[in-house]
């Protein structure tokens, strides 16, 4: 679980910067971001500017090909989840875990059927979050997508936000909190295919302003490509070289070990430029840089004994070029076609293997 609750702090200060570099794109824009890990570990969420809009519903399409394993006990915690949101105006964070539902609990049944008029899914979580010490349960609503759906993705979780326009006797959000960013981290549900640049897919409905009504007309789609599959590795020895101290009678020689610790992030098997890299020797940061056009970077470090070493790489998503592909009609007679707000390029959040570096000890004499 720390695992996992890593990439849901990355996922969030991937999410506070994004939301505050992204600029205002007119009443509604929101920005759809992913971050790729190694493993089975899974981070979804969305950007917007904070005047935008308040968010009636959010629906993450993971991309073709995923695999999924909805097998953990209703009350068993897979995740963390992490918000953004505008009360009165000021920004403030939420965060909490990701805990599988009982679909059959009343108040779970009666708030996915208002969300998506259905109460029957292939697995229901709940985002246990606080907010000013107020604690608020989000459900979100997990289907295996059919039809023309299925043709590009392969799961869809449903979120649906309260109204920060009414009151909460109305059914309004308390607090008027309104999200202007969140996101989700799994661990131990979807298994991306290999070698893959696979396409997230968000789509957005706003409420109309004032009320607790969707404003279908201005709903947005926005899209993410995640590169798979994640590795991160690092190998370490220890680099022995003397140096000539002090003058005179004081001059001697000194055995200076330092551990070499070389490492390289890929995805997809193509290096990953840029990323940010933190070596640790247990919770200690002992060094830091960036990767090198390849995705590669060296580092010495002293090394007073044999030593274990590992490491983290952090890299933010980015925006890309491209438009929305393809565009998802919404169903509200006449059919509707989302704003495509644009494309990012996944980020990554990923652990090294652990590697021991071995002191060398001087030869004797014979």
């Amino acid at each position: 679980m720390r695992e996992r609750l890593r990439f849901a702090l990355v996922a969030g200060a991937a999410l506070l910067a994004l939301a505050f570099a992204t600029p205002a794109l007119g009443a509604y824009g929101p920005k759809l971001f992913a971050l790729a890990s190694p493993g089975t570990v899974t981070t979804v969420g969305f950007t917007q500017a904070q005047g935008d809009d308040a968010g009636a519903a959010v629906i993450f399409y993971a991309p073709p090909g995923m695999q999924a394993d909805f097998t953990a006990a209703p009350g068993a915690p897979i995740g963390a989840a992490s918000a953004v949101l505008d009360i009165a105006g000021a920004s403030t964070t939420a965060t909490g875990t990701v805990v599988v539902a009982n679909p059959a609990d009343p108040a779970i049944a009666d708030a996915t059927a208002r969300c998506t008029l259905t109460s029957t899914h292939t697995a229901v979580w709940v985002l246990h979050l606080t907010i000013n010490d107020v604690p608020i349960d989000v459900p979100v609503s997990v289907d295996q997508t059919t039809g023309p759906e299925a043709a590009f993705s392969s799961y869809k979780l449903r979120i649906c936000f309260r109204s920060p326009y009414v009151p909460v006797a109305k059914g309004g959000q308390p607090n008027g909190a309104k999200p202007f960013g969140a996101a989700l981290a799994v661990g131990g549900v979807f298994t991306p295919p290999k070698a893959s640049d696979l396409r997230w897919t968000g789509l957005f409905v706003p409420y109309a302003v004032g009320t607790k009504n969707p404003n279908y007309a201005a709903a947005a789609e926005s899209q993410a490509i995640a590169s798979y599959p994640v590795r991160f590795g690092i190998t370490g020895k220890d680099v022995v070289t003397k140096r000539v101290v002090g003058r005179g009678r004081a001059r001697h020689v000194v055995t200076v070990h330092r551990a070499r610790i070389a490492g390289r992030l890929t995805a997809n098997a193509g290096g990953q430029a840029g990323a940010s890299y933190t070596l640790f020797v247990g919770k200690k940061k002992v060094a830091s840089g960036k990767t090198n056009a390849n995705g590669a970077f060296t580092k010495l470090v002293p090394l007073g004994k044999t030593t274990r070493f590992r490491a983290e790489a952090d890299l933010d998503p980015q925006n890309a070029s491209g438009s929305c592909n393809p565009l998802l009609p919404i169903s509200t007679a006449p059919l509707l076609l989302p704003t495509c707000t644009g494309l990012t390029t996944a980020g990554i959040a990923a652990n090294s293997n652990t590697v021991t570096v071995k002191k060398k000890q001087p030869k004797r004499r014979r």
